[in-house]
Parts: structure tokens; sequence; C-alpha cells
């Protein structure tokens, strides 16, 4: 996967009913091998799920090479209670998500602050993993 595809997972979609989000790091408790730049457009680009849905926890793998996952939890580090889980798991990969739309979430924790959790694996080629832990705000 591509550094390209990694901070624009929607390429080639339509994008003209986007919703848009501002994301605001507040601390940066964690980081390997990604920038500090970098970390509020991953944020951003992964937390919403086609324009629709605010993706609170997601983990996703892709045979044994390939592996993304991220949760977003309260700023204490408790997990959010809400929101509808979807597992679209098989035999050899995982694909478990747990969705809330944006306006509800925007509603019950916009402007609070959350935390994040996010690691990549994106392939065999472990040079191109990374991780980071960070508090962080969402605005409309």
């Amino acid at each position: 996967m591509s550094q390209d595809q990694v901070l624009t997972p929607n390429a080639g979609e339509p994008q003209e009913n986007q919703v848009k989000i501002e994301v605001e790091i507040v601390e940066i408790l964690k980081r390997w091998n990604i920038s500090e730049s970098a970390i509020k457009d991953v944020i951003k680009y992964y937390l919403v799920d086609n324009s629709k849905y605010i993706i609170l926890y997601r983990h996703e793998t892709w045979g044994s090479c390939r592996e993304w996952k991220h949760v977003v939890m309260n700023e204490d580090g408790s997990y959010i209670n809400d929101g509808e889980w979807i597992d679209n798991s098989s035999r050899k990969n995982a694909h478990k998500r747990k969705i809330m739309e944006i306006a509800e979430f925007l509603e019950k924790y916009g402007g609070k602050n959350l935390m994040i959790y996010v690691y990549e694996s994106p392939s065999c080629n472990k040079s191109k993993e990374f991780s980071f832990k960070a508090i962080f705000r969402v605005f409309k």
C-alpha cells in the first residue's frame, strides 16, 4: 500500500456528498514510524465511512500480511458504548467495525477530547508499519 493510499482510502469514489469534518490533535501520546503531520490526515480520512458514519472501531486483516486496527475511546481510555457492530469476517480475513451516524456522533462527542489508537501493517514489508495513540477532537 503506498503512502497516498494510506492517506486517501476513498480515492476513486464520488466525493460530492462527502461530509467534511475537522480534526484537531490535542496531544500525541505515542507514535512509531509516522510523522506528526500525517497523524491528523490518517484520523480524518479513516474516521469517516461512506460520508455517513464515524468508525469507532475497525479491525481488518487480509491474510497474514496486512492488518489495520483503530479504536476511538473516551479521553480516559474507556470504550465508547454507542454505535452498531458490523462483522463481515471470513475464515481468512477479519473485517469488524463499530459505526455511528456522523450527526449523532457530532451531537454527543463533537468538540470533546477523545483518544484514538491506530495500528497499520500494510504488507509483509515491516518498514511501512506504523502506529500511534493521540488525544483529538472532531468538529463539523
